[in-house]
């Protein structure tokens, strides 16, 4: 196997043979998979290809491929995170998309049907709509460039290779990586004004989407042959509609216009492009959506109106959901209290998610204080990093003020920590090294009012539907995590005239006591940022780890940037040697100052490429000259004291660690052996020593994994997780591989999961949560009262979902013995972890007073609370209360048949039943008796008695399908073999014999 291929903190996964994992080559580079080593997730790794490398324009279009794509943050655009310059080598970081693209589903599956190719082409309408918020055209829509992933139980599309990209404002394109008269794009699906190298904007992208919406419903592109053909057929030919026969209306007239030749015949933005492809579905598939786009019309219009005026006065009470906000923010939730003022979660006239802060008057009084907030926002919305949120508007009200932020789909550090009391270090160390890259940008631009309250940090998990369950799950398992600093901290305790090196100092002390607490460190409440307290040592840290962070809260000048600290304490938490290049790069107190390779040569930093911000204007350049001649001295008499000082025996901990920092002249001299020049090699100190048998530990672990061999790769990583404690990576894997087996339930169940027993049993051992959860899973039919012993382990490591089956094995008096309220006390925990069906197991012990007392209000509350979080049962339960008007909740047959839809498309067989007894009535729907039978007939093949009954009664009677006693006696034994009193009570009234079946 060849060697590790790694760019900075990225390892290029092999395939099987040995060679890198590719994931496609296109004109500009290589795109690999990857792995981010910090925090253990799988990413696309797109690299610029070599004999790019040396030009300078290649480098450009490559860096604004990035930072173009870096702009969107949208559900169905595939997120880029990071860019960085590694010696010669540019590559950048992005949502690793594990589906496969539209162009080889259609080549595996064939044509889609109209509804089906529609429901995927809105979906890239609304990419090329937040696209068009930044001034983007992509350029290169095509089938290969839509990847397809499953997420919420529906296919996503992810717009990827934004390599083409321009920005419609002429200005904003650089000359050096655009030129006149050439043509960019993919011929078969390129605009005519493309093919003439015209100039181009988003109706181009909307051509190339209708030329793609060809490709999914005929299997391919309109037009065929040579490359001069089909660009001429472009130019100046009409699409063959022949070749789509039985094309519905509303469809082909779509695609007429969007494949118009001229630009302006077709939809000229890509947000009336999507409203037209939603009238098109609606047509299709009926429903309400055409009515929607025109309230919505409606409402943006209204909203333009109101936007001339000035903001009036806003009371947050008010702010309910669906109402406007300054006429134009449409409130969508109430997020509570923050120390400036109501917040609510909103969207504006886009259509895009805002975070709505209603800042209260006492902040907003003093107008030379709002004159400087809103400079300050004006600067800020300026800012462009990963890990900065971004400050959109700020808007002066009679009441105080209008807040817009950047929307986070996540939770605070705070709530994690609620959840998590605290985290190991290898998890803490992925947050806090993101921490220092966003401080040091924030320094950089001249921004110090940064929060780093744990409430004001930020966990963004963008296109996760319910983010809440990750508060349980292990860092590096989280999907796409990127936290967010606020930049602006209104009620922070930063002075606003405070100078770069005191800010720097702060923040840093900033980040060190975010880790701290993170690792279960206790600060005194009220204690000011830049105020000290005192340190008490994290048990859990080795001397060297406990050593960096109370130099950072105690000493935070010591280090030069928060990326140092967050460095310097990584590589003592993981046993690494602290580098010269790591540990020493500046002045420790009276230390003499040593700089590493890198500053030596001179070379940029990578961030500076990456963040191309400028740095703080300072005074005189005196202290550097000063500096830069002390060196010089330094340098010269010291040459003979740094030789020998680099061939000391090193030494360890705490005490080796300061004696490497001291002044030269308070150094001992080197001893040298008798009869010998020079001094004697050292040999492996017994750290060394354990630290070669770990990373051999560690190769042949791997290695095992890499086979696919998944028992005897838990039994390698177990063994290191027992002999080298002090290291996450053993218990990391085993997180991953636990995790990973759950996911395929046939491979680990039953005689298949003897091999697995014992190694498997040894990660439990070891606290592994994925570990505990296998053996209760597999045993819970077979040996209950283990299985519940298993997950009463991983309830106590605070797992949300294990809570739920401990309560459910204590309901039903499986494994230990029934208590409802000891249930009940289980479910209410794992709703306090935001595990969706503890919440609705715990909604039914309040409403039917199981082990609670009764309490209707509470009970639905929890009820919507799991409904929103996605679990079908509590869905399919909440839309039976609003059918029924249950629980003091008014009769709402439409909110009903939302919900049973959203249930029976999830796959419950209740709600199939549900919903098709009200197509059969026509209650909240059209009535359709032929779709209530439908709806019947999937849930009566899913197994489910009370659809079996209600398919009976329909063959009986003929309603809906063709009368048949046969088959409603086939139906009504088929339920009654099930338990369902009703088919029991037919099948006994016309002597059909049920084996085994219950008397009514």
């Amino acid at each position: 196997m060849p060697d590790t291929i790694t760019f900075d903190h990225y390892e290029v996964l092999t395939r099987e043979n040995g060679a890198p994992f590719e994931l496609g080559r296109g004109a500009m580079g290589v795109t690999y998979k990857a792995i981010d080593t910090n925090l253990r997730m799988p990413v696309a790794l797109k690299v610029i290809t070599s004999k790019l490398g040396d030009s300078e324009n290649a480098k450009q279009r490559f860096i604004r491929e990035a930072q173009s794509a870096a702009k969107l943050r949208h559900r169905n655009v595939a997120s880029v995170f990071h860019l960085k310059f590694t010696g010669e080598t540019c590559f950048y970081a992005m949502e690793f998309i594990d589906g496969e693209t539209v162009e080889s589903l259609i080549r595996r599956t064939g044509p889609q049907p109209p509804l089906t190719a529609l429901k995927l082409a809105v979906q890239v309408a609304r990419a090329l709509n937040a696209a068009a918020q930044h001034g983007l055209v992509h350029r290169d829509i095509k089938p290969a460039n839509l990847m397809l992933v499953q997420e919420d139980e529906e296919l996503c599309v992810k717009v990827i290779d934004f390599g083409l990209v321009k920005a419609q404002d002429a200005e904003a394109e650089d000359a050096t990586v655009s030129m006149a008269g050439a043509f960019y794009g993919t011929a078969l699906y390129a605009s005519p004004e493309q093919m003439m190298a015209g100039e181009i904007d988003s109706r181009s992208d909307i051509y190339s989407l209708g030329a793609t919406l060809w490709f999914m419903l005929a299997g391919e592109a309109p037009f065929s042959g040579s490359l001069a053909q089909v660009m001429t057929q472009q130019l100046t030919a009409q699409p063959p509609f022949q070749k789509l026969p039985g094309l519905p209306d509303p469809v082909e007239k779509l695609l007429r216009r969007m494949l118009a030749k001229e630009p302006a015949e077709r939809p000229q933005t890509a947000a009336i492009l999507r409203q037209d492809i939603e009238h098109c579905i609606e047509s299709l598939a009926g429903g309400s959506l055409a009515a929607a786009a025109r309230a919505a019309i409606e409402q943006e219009n209204l909203a333009a109106a109101a936007a001339q005026a000035p903001a009036a006065d806003i009371d947050p009470s008010r702010l309910k959901p669906g109402a406007l906000a300054a006429g134009r923010y449409e409130i969508v939730k109430a997020l509570g209290e923050t120390n400036i003022g109501a917040q609510f979660r909103a969207v504006d006239q886009s259509r895009c998610d805002v975070r709505l802060i209603v800042v209260r008057k006492e902040w907003t009084r003093d107008a030379a204080l709002v004159d400087r907030i809103k400079r300050e926002v004006a600067r800020l919305h300026e800012l462009d990093h990963r890990n900065i949120l971004r400050i959109q508007a700020f808007e002066p009200t009679t009441s105080g003020g209008l807040l817009l932020v950047q929307w986070t789909n996540g939770f605070s550090l705070l709530d994690l920590l609620r959840a998590r009391r605290e985290l190991p270090a290898g998890e803490a160390i992925a947050i806090v090294r993101q921490m220092g890259d966003g401080i040091d940008y924030a320094i950089r631009a001249g921004v110090f009012r940064v929060g780093l309250a744990l409430h004001q940090i930020a966990l963004d998990f963008q296109g996760v539907a319910d983010p809440q369950p990750l508060l349980a799950a292990p860092v590096h398992t989280w999907p796409n995590a990127v936290l967010k600093l606020d930049p602006l901290d209104i009620s922070g305790q930063q002075g606003d005239n405070v100078d770069a090196t005191a800010a720097r100092s702060v923040l840093v002390r900033g980040i060190a006591r975010t880790a701290y607490e993170l690792l279960g460190g206790s600060i005194p409440p009220l204690t000011a940022l830049s105020a000290p307290f005192r340190f008490t040592k994290i048990a859990a840290l080795a001397d060297d780890a406990n050593a960096v962070l109370k130099q950072g809260i105690e000493a935070p000048s010591d280090f030069s940037s928060a990326t140092e600290f967050a460095t310097e304490f990584d590589q003592a938490l993981s046993g690494r040697p602290m580098t010269p290049a790591a540990s020493t790069t500046q002045t420790r107190g009276n230390a003499s100052v040593v700089l590493s390779s890198q500053k030596k040569s001179g070379s940029v930093p990578a961030d500076a490429i990456a963040q191309p911000i400028p740095p703080a204007k300072t005074g005189s350049h005196a202290p550097l000259i000063i500096a830069a001649a002390a060196l010089l001295a330094l340098i010269a008499g010291g040459a003979w004291w740094w030789s020998a000082r680099r061939q000391a025996p090193s030494g360890h901990g705490e005490a080796s660690r300061a004696a490497d920092v001291q002044p030269s002249g308070k150094d001992k001299p080197v001893e040298i052996t008798s009869g010998s020049s020079s001094p004697a090699a050292p040999g492996p100190t017994a750290e060394e020593k354990r630290m070669a048998a770990f990373k051999a530990a560690r190769e042949n672990a791997q290695a095992i994994e890499d086979r696919g061999n998944d028992a005897e790769a838990i039994t390698a990583w177990n063994r290191i997780a027992e002999t080298y404690p002090e290291f996450d990576l053993g218990r990391t894997k085993l997180d991953i591989l636990t995790t990973e087996l759950r996911k395929y339930p046939e491979n680990v169940r039953g005689p298949a999961f003897e091999k697995y027993r014992e190694p498997i049993t040894g990660a439990a051992n070891l606290g592994v949560v994925g570990a505990m959860m296998l053996l209760a899973e597999s045993e819970e039919s077979t040996a209950p009262a283990a299985a519940f012993a298993w997950y009463t382990a991983a309830a106590k490591a605070g797992h949300g979902p294990a809570y739920t089956r401990q309560g459910a094995m204590l309901a039903s008096g499986k494994g230990v013995a029934a208590d409802l309220t000891k249930a009940a006390d289980a479910f209410k925990a794992g709703a306090g972890k935001g595990d969706p069906e503890a919440e609705f197991s715990y909604s039914e012990c309040l409403i039917y007073a199981k082990g609670r007392k009764a309490d209707p209000r509470e009970g639905f509350k929890m009820l919507k609370e799991a409904s929103d979080g996605g679990f079908f049962k509590a869905m399919n339960r909440l839309g039976v209360t609003y059918q029924k008007g249950q629980m003091q909740q008014p009769v709402n047959l439409a909110e009903a048949v939302r919900l049973f839809s959203s249930a029976e498309e999830k796959g419950d067989p209740d709600a199939c039943g549900n919903l098709g007894v009200l197509y059969m009535k026509g209650e909240g729907v059209t009535k359709d008796q032929a779709k209530g039978v439908g709806l019947f007939k999937k849930g009566a093949d899913l197994g489910n008695a009370f659809c079996m009954d209600l398919l009976a009664k329909c063959f009986e009677a003929g309603d809906g399908v063709t009368q048949d006693a046969s088959a409603a006696q086939r139906w009504y034994k088929a339920a009654a073999e099930k338990g369902y009193p009703g088919a029991i009570k037919w099948c006994a009234e016309h002597n059909v014999a049920i084996e085994g079946a219950p008397r009514p």
